[in-house]
């Protein structure tokens, strides 16, 4: 465009028009700031991580961030923190230091083609993994082996497995480990949500859900383990699986466990010794430090199989619970040494399935102060007629205190006790017979209370029942496998020390 003639103003105007169409192409757009997590107390470092970093002029400062996690972790001196922005990484990564990783919301990490997508290893490691969503591995989302890890809001989503000995587990710790789960979520997995062998546990306001190889599954763990707080809803197998250990639960919802499903299972550990549960009530709530008059009960419903079932040597008690809509029954407790006695106390055990509180097979068992009601008769079999309580062969039991209403069958069913079995001071409404004896009556039965008569007239003493063998008890149940979980952990044995990458 020729500007002769033109006015020398008009010249002027026509160029700065020029200039400001042409600026565009020649002005440099920074980049809009990252968003950093805010920076924990007392670290030693921060280095920065970003998934739009430039490699190549890295040192870990927020203006010059790694582009991936485990070139920080790996320029981490103890004691530091890797803060990493809000992006999607896809990679594994091993901890072998102390050290924060704390992601920010909308951090993600790994794949589920990965075998372990966090490593936290080694005796002297102590980490913290703080905000982020990692992906469920075909071996484990997190594996922590002999180190210490306290995991905080974060989520473990899926993890399908191709091994069936790895079984894409959430979180799994094993050779004296100590894994703390705070806040988290772990769903969706082909194997168990959270599995520890040899390991302390605690888990803490947390959620596990939808894993199709059980919940959370603990094997010989040396300190006592605490479930407080922990939703597990909708696993298959068990919500809760002990072996051989000391395990506290306390205001937990252990319910809608689909398959063979059992709420809380315990079951032989491989012959290091028998558990110990505390399930609800005030030693629960000492345990996990709850206010005095607190209510530390859990709720056990809608199980498919069991609110809970004790197959094993188990000394412990189970009270203060809610225990509804169980199909195969409320509390069942099997398989006992003769040594351990399990008390059941306090409990809301309701419209259950053949059987409120069954006992059988060498178990020691008090059960006390419950409120057992509407026991209902299974559909088919003769073998599960609805039992508010039942005491079967080599079991013995103190049944005194309870209410047991509306039982289909008997509101107390004895099948050949033994002279220690005492069932009195309860009171027995509406049920089919009151008390129903199989076998030599040997077992005490005092001062108990019946159903009112017509008319309001005082209260009268049980009906007691005699039947032949040919009467059948309930069966004892079948054990539930859960070795599936203990395979898992020993093919985690073998792998971990191997290459983590797919």
């Amino acid at each position: 465009m020729s500007l002769e003639g033109v006015p020398r103003s008009r010249r002027i105007a026509s160029l700065l028009v020029v200039a400001w169409l042409m600026a565009p192409a020649c002005i440099s757009v920074s980049r809009a700031p990252r968003a950093y997590p805010a920076s924990p107390d007392g670290a030693t470092a921060l280095l920065h991580v970003a998934a739009d970093a430039d490699s190549a002029s890295a040192d870990g400062r927020p203006e010059r961030p790694f582009r991936t996690i485990q070139a920080a972790l790996d320029a981490a001196p103890d004691g530091a923190a890797v803060l990493v922005a809000a992006g999607l990484y896809e990679e594994a990564v091993s901890i072998e230091r102390t050290v924060i990783l704390r992601g920010a919301e909308g951090t993600r990490l790994g794949l589920a083609a990965y075998s372990v997508n966090i490593s936290v290893r080694g005796a002297k490691t102590s980490a913290r993994i703080e905000d982020l969503t990692v992906a469920g591995g075909a071996g484990a989302g997190v594996l922590v082996s002999r180190a210490v890890a306290h995991l905080s809001n974060v989520k473990i989503l899926g993890g399908a497995s191709v091994d069936p000995f790895a079984q894409g587990i959430g979180v799994a710790a094993l050779d004296g480990a100590k894994v703390e789960l705070e806040g988290c979520t772990i769903s969706g997995g082909s194997g168990p949500g959270v599995v520890a062998r040899g390991s302390d546990l605690r888990i803490t306001d947390s959620v596990v859900d939808e894993n199709e190889g059980g919940g959370v599954f603990i094997e010989w763990a040396p300190e006592q383990v605490i479930l407080d707080g922990l939703i597990a809803r909708n696993n298959r197998q068990f919500g809760v699986g002990i072996m051989s250990t000391r395990a506290v639960i306390a205001r937990s919802d252990i319910s809608e466990t689909l398959g063979q499903g059992d709420g809380i299972v315990v079951a032989v550990g491989g012959g290091l010794g028998p558990s110990e549960v505390i399930i609800g009530g005030a030693e629960a709530c000492i345990a996990i430090g709850a206010a005095a008059g607190e209510d530390c009960g859990n709720t056990l419903n809608d199980n498919l199989r069991f609110g809970v079932f004790i197959d094993s040597p188990a000394s412990g008690s189970i009270v203060g619970n809610q225990v509804h809509e169980n199909g195969r029954g409320g509390i069942w407790l099997q398989n006992g040494s003769g040594s351990e006695t399990v008390r059941v106390a306090k409990n809301d055990i309701a419209a259950n399935t053949s059987t409120g509180v069954g006992v059988s097979g060498g178990v020691r068992a008090e059960i006390r102060d419950n409120q057992i009601v509407t026991t209902r008769a299974a559909i088919g079999g003769t073998s599960e007629l609805g039992d508010g309580v039942a005491v079967l062969a080599g079991a013995s039991a103190l049944v005194v205190g309870n209410t047991i209403r509306g039982s289909d069958r008997a509101g107390v069913f004895l099948s050949h006790v033994g002279p220690d079995t005492d069932v009195r001071l309860n009171v027995l409404l509406d049920n089919g017979v009151d008390i129903m004896v199989q076998g030599d009556p040997i077992a005490q039965i005092v001062g108990n209370l019946g159903s009112p008569q017509a008319g309001g007239l005082p209260v009268p003493a049980p009906d007691v029942a005699s039947v032949g063998d040919d009467e059948a008890a309930p069966d004892s149940s079948a054990p539930l496998d859960v070795t599936s979980a203990s395979g898992a952990m020993d093919k985690m044995e073998k792998d971990a020390e191997g290459d983590d990458t797919p």
